[in-house]
């Protein structure tokens, strides 16, 4: 049972801004803050203590983050790990674990900083909260997390899965029609299955973390987002029974290209 335990530093403070002296073990960061910044400069610094006394000393010990974007870890002051491009990519969801490094995995409480790239506009994604454990008890902590937001994105993902389920059924309905002058059939059912799959494929990669899923979905997402308002005007003009106006044309085709554009 003590190889199934891990720690999850509870104690951490936050500062928007970069400086390579925060590392350090001996820093003062008594005024920094207990709240995540909402927004900073291009980096966020979080710095924790983690007890290790609770850990099993027969086996490695590593520290394991949930990335929401590139990061460096230090421990101890010393360069630990790392994930992504630190100082120009976004990294994507994942969870990375790194060794704690020579004589720190034998203390009972080690100094941990994590160096974090902000998203767009300088907007925090999520503060890294780091843990540790050995390896068998970082994966029952990352399956209770994985369980954990399975749970909080069910109706997300029951939504978009009728939304699917609504997709395909209009679709049928316009394929198997006599005259395919049912326009509205087939519109709506392309916004259905376009916001069908932007619901389950914005829920399913923060599930399983991993960075093949974001680097694989969030192009689909943007695809998906540009199809919803290149349809839905469309949807309604065919719904009235006229014909789609010049002026909503250009319009949607210009919100299609933005979308895809970012």
């Amino acid at each position: 049972m003590l190889s199934a335990q891990a720690v999850t530093a509870d104690n951490c403070v936050h500062q928007a801004g970069d400086n390579p002296d925060w590392a350090r073990p001996d820093f003062d960061d008594s005024q920094w803050s207990k709240q995540y910044p909402a927004k900073g400069s291009p980096y966020i610094w979080t710095r924790c203590r983690l007890d290790l006394r609770s850990l099993p000393r027969t086996e490695q010990v590593y520290i394991e983050i949930r990335s929401f974007a590139a990061w460096e870890l230090f421990v101890e002051g010393e360069a630990a790990g790392s994930f992504g491009d630190i100082r120009t990519g976004f990294a994507g969801t994942s969870y990375q674990k790194c060794p704690i490094p020579g004589s720190a995995a034998t203390r009972n409480s080690i100094s941990v900083a994590v160096r974090q790239l902000t998203g767009r506009n300088n907007v925090p994604l999520r503060a890294l909260i780091p843990v540790a454990g050995t390896q068998d008890a970082l994966q029952n902590w990352r399956s209770n997390a994985i369980l954990t937001q399975l749970s909080e994105q069910a109706p997300s993902l029951l939504g978009g899965g009728f939304s699917l389920a609504i997709g395909i059924l209009l679709l049928l309905l316009f394929a198997f029609s006599a005259d395919k002058s049912q326009q509205e059939l087939l519109w709506f059912g392309i916004y259905s299955l376009a916001l069908g799959f932007f619901r389950c494929g914005a829920s399913f990669p923060v599930i399983i973390a991993t960075v093949f899923s974001d680097w694989l979905f969030i192009p689909c997402l943007g695809l998906a987002n540009a199809v919803m308002a290149l349809v839905l005007p469309r949807f309604f003009f065919a719904l009235a029974g006229r014909p789609l106006p010049a002026f909503y044309f250009w319009l949607s085709t210009i919100i299609t290209a933005w979308d895809l554009s970012l």
